[in-house]
């Protein structure tokens, strides 16, 4: 498999996990480890730290780049600050960051 499925794989499962069915969560974890093994020192996530004045713009980046629904992804943006704990590539990390100051916010990559 390489790299891009996994990490596509891993947000899939990360949409479909509750923290109610403990399954889900621990597919994530497992799948999460893989990618940290398989990806190493390329794989980085996002820090929120607020979305200043620009809530809305901010949960449409947040739900583009993380694949969560709307409630998953104004929760998120509501507990800023926050790390979104969905594992990007460098070059994706960058771009979600990018996006999310476009948007009003303050983030940056975390590794």
């Amino acid at each position: 498999m390489t790299e891009r499925v996994l990490i596509e794989a891993f947000r899939t499962l990360r949409a479909v996990a509750n923290s109610k069915n403990p399954e889900h969560n621990e597919l994530c974890k497992l799948t999460e480890l893989l990618l940290r093994h398989m990806g190493g020192e390329n794989m980085v996530k996002v820090r929120l730290w607020s979305y200043n004045d620009k809530k809305i713009a901010t949960i449409k980046v947040v739900r583009e780049f993380t694949r969560v629904g709307l409630r998953e992804a104004k929760e998120l943006v509501e507990s800023a600050p926050i790390l979104i704990n969905h594992p990007f590539s460098l070059h994706e990390g960058r771009e979600f960051v990018g996006q999310l100051h476009l948007a009003g916010a303050t983030a940056e990559l975390s590794l």
